[in-house]
């Protein structure tokens, strides 16, 4: 029997586990001793496993990693995608309706089944592609920080009526499925690995749900204000070693 038995700590990657895109040391050792004394440990990230693969190379995950936000589940050790779900009602006109009426657009970035592409806006509006079928998500880049994001994301809201709309920063704001979302596939998993305890881990908005859905969330120090006001506990930033910090607190 291990002291982590039963325990499923999943964690958002930038801002959380790593820092400019690189994982930070100290949680790297941690998350090995959390696996070895029985804990799983897996990531809720918004990147896609072809970014975090070499990342974490040598380590055995043992449970599936949510990507895309959970448009994408995949397997670490199989080297298998589990599940994927594209958008849909993701229409030219709706893009091209994005672009116009938010205004200040600097990109539109789409995430597919067929990797990634920075769509070019430079005319003012966006290209006609077929590539708006097999999206897992699509996040918009607007020029300016949290009141020009606050702004673009309530307009994108008024445009993509059916679908949830996140930040990841305060000018970047992504447009997801329901379903693909990580608070509803950091439950699934929970389930399925027939954990008794869910302990999640963010820094921004699009961790809010997940953080507030787990048995305990915990926002990092670095975290939004809003993300911490619906933390179970608060732990030290990013930089500092946070999942090693939680880990030593579980």
């Amino acid at each position: 029997m291990g002291k982590f038995d039963g325990i499923l700590l999943c964690s958002d990657f930038d801002g959380t586990f790593a820092s400019n895109g690189v994982p930070i040391e100290a949680n790297m050792k941690a998350i090995k001793y959390f696996r070895e004394n029985g804990g799983l440990f897996t990531l809720a990230s918004g990147r896609n496993y072809e970014f975090l693969t070499p990342l974490f190379k040598g380590y055995d995950f043992g449970v599936p990693m949510i990507n895309m936000n959970g448009a994408l589940i995949y397997d670490f050790d199989s080297k298998k995608i589990l599940s994927e779900r594209t958008m849909k009602g993701v229409t030219l006109e709706k893009i091209r309706r994005i672009v116009a009426e938010v205004g200040g657009v600097s990109h539109i970035n789409l995430f597919t089944k067929r990797g990634f592409r920075k769509l070019d806006i430079s005319g003012g509006q966006a290209p006609s592609t077929e590539e708006y079928g097999d999206l897992y998500k699509f996040a918009v880049r607007v020029f300016g920080e949290k009141p020009e994001g606050d702004r673009a994301k309530e307009l994108i809201k008024g445009i993509m009526t059916e679908h949830v709309i996140e930040r990841s920063s305060s000018n970047y704001v992504e447009v997801l499925e329901p379903e693909s979302t990580k608070s509803p596939n950091t439950l699934a998993l929970k389930k399925a690995v027939g954990a008794h305890t869910l302990v999640c881990v963010g820094d921004y908005e699009n961790d809010i749900e997940m953080i507030k859905s787990a048995d305990i969330g915990y926002a990092v120090d670095n975290a939004i204000d809003e993300l911490k006001a619906v933390a179970d506990r608060v732990t030290v930033s990013c930089k500092d070693g946070a999942i090693a910090k939680i880990i030593e607190e579980l």
